[in-house]
């Protein structure tokens, strides 16, 4: 199986909303760590820097608590752990 059909199977499997804030907060708390990085190196811009990446990254981690939420409130069985962990015959409250 080459390394394209690999990848589209994946993709395919996901649920992109939260696969996308998950990857956007990864991305963002790195970004974050290297901002901050850098200001410990001397570099005067990396403070603000980290800061807005910081300020993204809780975003995204935020992003991504609320559509995990609604799709446990929802019952949408798309996602592997709500399928698992809830059911039809479960109350609401």
């Amino acid at each position: 199986m080459d390394l394209l059909a690999h990848f589209s199977t994946y993709v395919s499997k996901l649920y992109l909303p939260g696969a996308m804030a998950m990857w956007s907060a990864l991305f963002f708390g790195l970004a974050a760590l290297w901002g901050y990085t850098n200001a410990l190196n001397g570099d005067p811009t990396g403070v603000a820097y980290g800061r807005r990446a910081y300020r993204l990254y809780t975003i995204a981690i935020s992003l991504t608590s609320l559509v995990f939420a609604l799709l446990l409130i929802r019952r949408d069985f798309r996602l592997e752990y709500v399928f698992q962990y809830s059911g039809m015959e479960l109350p609401a409250h």
